[in-house]
């Protein structure tokens, strides 16, 4: 005896009990025989969230080695208005090494401060105009009275401008693939007055802002507020 046909459920029968269910269909990506697209599917989702992943960590490095930049314009500052004009400036070159050297951290850069203080000089010692204004400010420092206030207050916008430039132009060539042993000042002294522009207005900014009286911290008290992270000494 032949059987009956087995019976095909109609397209409305699987709506019916679907619904009955409350069977929530989700459509994958149309695939071949052999599942090669729902590896590429995944593949691709990976890559993303990798890109992701890289994105962050770039975006946290840039962030800590800004931070620190302005921990040390700060410190410029403080360091112009002491009232000694010889000894400002060799403190100043003391704070951008210190820079330099909390950045090569941020980097995982090797540091050498024999080779960091010739980059430093180089790249302000190119500035002619600007060497020249801080040695005025610097004497103007030893006219009594309010001349101590006004060279103090020149040199100080002048040493943090310098100080911002000296860390912008590192951390540019840092984020290059560069380190400190391939630097080359001449290449990148253009760069270097670029940010020294934006670095005046940044560091009067800073200084206007100490000045306020409602400002609980002085430029000194605030100078030592990034971490140095450890690194390798070449």
């Amino acid at each position: 005896m032949t059987g009956s046909p087995a019976l095909e459920p109609t397209p409305t029968a699987l709506e019916a009990v679907a619904s009955d269910a409350q069977v929530k269909v989700v459509v994958p990506p149309a695939i071949d025989a052999s599942g090669a697209e729902p590896l590429a599917y995944e593949e691709e989702t990976a890559v993303d969230e990798s890109d992701l992943v890289d994105s962050l960590l770039v975006d946290d490095v840039r962030t800590k080695a800004q931070s620190t930049i302005k921990t040390y314009v700060i410190a410029a500052l403080a360091v112009g208005m002491v009232p000694a004009p010889v000894f400002d400036l060799a403190a100043l070159l003391a704070v951008q090494l210190k820079m330099v050297h909390g950045l090569c951290g941020i980097y995982d850069k090797s540091f050498s401060k024999s080779s960091a203080s010739s980059i430093v000089l180089s790249l302000v010692g190119s500035a002619i105009p600007v060497a020249a204004a801080s040695t005025v400010a610097s004497f103007v420092k030893l006219i009594p009275g309010v001349g101590s206030l006004v060279g103090g207050a020149s040199l100080a916008v002048l040493g943090g401008a310098l100080t911002y430039a000296v860390g912008q132009v590192f951390v540019h060539h840092f984020e290059s693939g560069g380190a400190l042993l391939d630097f080359e000042p001449a290449r990148l002294r253009e760069r270097f007055r670029m940010e020294f522009l934006k670095g005046k207005q940044v560091a009067q900014e800073a200084h206007d802002e100490s000045e306020r009286p409602d400002a609980h911290d002085s430029p000194a008290d605030r100078a030592g507020l990034a971490p140095e992270p450890k690194v390798a000494q070449a």
